[in-house]
């Protein structure tokens, strides 16, 4: 799910599911090596998670927030952002240790 502005982002992050949140833009090399790895996260945990992707490009307020390296995933719970949880690069065997961690609560 794509959000543009900080409302639908704030209704989306706030859902009531672990939301796992991709910063990208399309022409970041890194983030277009990572985009298969992101939809193969998505298939396997789409149904216990919420998957948001942000176009730095086309939310810039957001991206200002947020982001200083391409593409940045983060995590929030219960509406949270997890600091710590925050990667940069996209790491999938960190990003899925992660999601498992947070999805066994």
């Amino acid at each position: 799910m794509h959000v543009k502005d900080l409302k639908s982002y704030d209704e989306k992050i706030k859902s009531g599911k672990v939301a796992c949140v991709k910063f990208y833009a399309t022409w970041c090399g890194a983030c277009q090596r990572f985009a298969p790895e992101w939809e193969a996260l998505k298939e396997k945990y789409g149904r216990r998670a919420v998957f948001i992707e942000v176009d730095v490009d086309q939310a810039r307020e957001l991206a200002r927030q947020y982001v200083e390296m391409l593409p940045t995933v983060m995590f929030y719970q219960r509406g949270q952002r997890l600091r710590d949880k925050t990667f940069v690069g996209g790491n999938r065997s960190e990003i899925e240790r992660t999601l498992s961690h947070l999805l066994r609560d």
